[in-house]
């Protein structure tokens, strides 16, 4: 299911940029061609459009599949080598199943959105009645080869993805209406700061991914009167699991609300450039 939203997402880049041709390949393309496709026109999106560029190295995968006999060359999906469990049985292959294409769509998230510094999207793996902000640590990214997003596995526990440290952070909003969205990216694209209503600090933060359930934190604190008129600082940690909607409509609704969140990021963003160029002269 979530290689056929990718697909969807990929055919309507293609007929957007007027290649109505690459479109119709998409529909009987193998996954993993798919996968590199998006994720080529993903990044392009960052940057503000599909160029030239883009479409020769998306000719490229196309080429390679139909070279292959329908198998392009896979794309680094993040699935790290597969350890041996004890007893010397294989656990499952961590690259197999969900988790591996929920891996691939979020690094190609990651590709397209760290072209800025935040991406504010709706709806995210787990449920379209939400809104999720992605904050990018450019050095944390640059400093990871490959994927910024990997699928990994001890021996043979529950394979997961891992969040933490990995160049991104996500934080889950309550729903957000299209028209605030992307008026909300506007800002983002415009400004240095975050907006008051985009304050993360007591949001759930997206730490682990697993094949069904996502596992977030939330961390407050509070003040608490002491003797003395003095006051002490509490915090208090909250844990979450958050079952993954079986209807994939939370990365339906990130996927439809991407290319217009990149689109005011990418335009907003050249223009607070030209204003800093221009106040450096």
């Amino acid at each position: 299911m979530v290689l056929d939203l990718l697909r969807k997402f990929f055919a309507e880049a293609m007929r957007q940029a007027g290649r109505d041709d690459l479109a119709k390949w998409a529909e009987d393309a193998p996954g993993e061609a798919v996968k590199a496709a998006a994720r080529v026109v993903m990044r392009a999106l960052g940057f503000g459009k599909v160029d030239e560029q883009s479409i020769r190295d998306v000719e490229r995968v196309r080429d390679q599949a139909v070279a292959a006999g329908g198998a392009a060359a896979p794309i680094a999906s993040g699935g790290a080598a597969t350890p041996v469990a004890s007893g010397g049985a294989a656990p499952p292959r961590v690259e197999d199943g969900a988790l591996a294409e929920y891996a691939v769509l979020l690094d190609a998230v990651v590709a397209a959105g760290s072209t800025h510094r935040w991406l504010l999207l709706d709806g995210f793996l787990h449920s379209a009645d939400c809104a999720s902000l992605w904050l990018f640590d450019p050095k944390k990214l640059g400093e990871r080869a490959g994927s910024a997003i990997q699928v990994e596995q001890l021996l043979d526990d529950e394979p997961y993805i891992i969040l933490v440290n990995s160049g991104v952070e996500i934080f889950l909003f309550e729903k957000i209406a299209p028209e605030k969205l992307l008026a909300l990216n506007e800002h983002l694209g415009a400004s240095l700061d975050l907006p008051p209503q985009l304050d993360y600090a007591a949001r759930p933060q997206v730490r682990f991914v697993y094949a069904e359930r996502i596992q977030t934190v939330a961390e407050t604190t509070s003040q608490r009167p002491r003797s003395g008129g003095r006051t002490r600082e509490v915090r208090k940690r909250t844990d979450a699991s958050l079952p993954i909607a079986k209807d994939y409509a939370g990365i339906a609704a990130m996927l439809e609300s991407l290319r217009p969140a990149l689109a005011a990021l990418a335009r907003n963003t050249e223009a607070l450039r030209r204003t800093i160029a221009d106040g450096l002269k």
